[in-house]
């Protein structure tokens, strides 16, 4: 396969849909859970353990 013919396999499209979202996707994971934490009351939650 020549250098020329694997570029043509390449999609800009695809690459900047990536970019953007994997660090949005990246956010939300992190974001909801420290949501949910900080929402509860510490001494509850060790209560618990």
């Amino acid at each position: 396969m020549t250098a020329a013919s694997a570029m043509g396999l390449f999609d800009w499209r695809l690459l900047a849909f990536v970019l953007v979202l994997a660090p949005l996707l990246a956010c939300v994971a992190s974001w909801l859970p420290a949501l949910v934490a900080a929402q509860q009351d510490p001494a509850v939650i060790l209560r618990e353990e």
